[in-house]
């Protein structure tokens, strides 16, 4: 048995890139856009939202979806339901999920968005046809601010043009343009949070 700890952009892009699958006896995704809004909550309250198992059958096995690519050895076995949410709020679809179009469908239904203006919780929420319309920068994205890597430094002039635009709008009372960057900030952040992956 092994542990280690991985980045939420990590898990996400071993479940992209098919080094990690999912084993054929896993039930499919079943989780509610709430359960999905929830996750992205506890990460930026920076609560513990458990660890994933894998199983690391030592030679490539049987994927869920039929495929021609060699297979990987690595299986989630418990922990699909976070890696398919982590996907879906990174916008990025999990190489088995077998329907691109299925996969826009999803990431429509679960459309979860930052309201950048509130001070108290829930500050994300289901983005309802309202939101959508909303021409405003008051609902932001999950999937936008979490393909900003902390890293890049065009990435960090999107971030900060995107605050002085929410400024500029005349949002987030009471802040600047400096503490509105680090809130956004805060969730980009999201994506070189850590969790404990043990390996069996």
């Amino acid at each position: 048995m092994a542990y280690e700890s991985v980045k939420v952009r990590e898990i996400v892009d071993r479940a992209v890139s098919h080094v990690w699958s999912i084993p054929e006896f896993q039930r499919g995704f079943v989780w509610k856009p709430r359960q999905v809004k929830d996750l992205i909550e506890s990460l930026w309250q920076q609560y513990p939202v458990g660890t994933l198992l894998l199983w690391n059958s030592g030679k490539p096995a049987e994927a869920q979806k039929a495929a021609d690519e060699p297979r990987p050895s690595l299986w989630v076995v418990d922990g699909q339901q976070r890696t398919t949410a982590l996907s879906i709020l990174s916008g990025r679809k999990p190489y088995w999920w077998d329907s691109a179009s299925d996969w826009n469908r999803i990431l429509e239904k679960y459309d979860i968005r930052f309201d950048v203006h509130t001070k108290e919780p829930p500050y994300f929420l289901i983005a309802s046809a309202a939101i959508k319309a909303t021409k405003s920068n008051r609902y932001i994205p999950v999937k936008d601010l979490l393909a900003l890597d902390t890293a890049r430094d065009a990435d960090q002039k999107k971030l900060q043009q995107l605050a002085k635009a929410i400024k500029a709008e005349g949002l987030c009372d009471g802040m600047d343009a400096m503490e509105v960057y680090t809130r956004l900030d805060r969730i980009r952040k999201i994506r070189d949070s850590e969790l404990v992956v043990i390996t069996i």
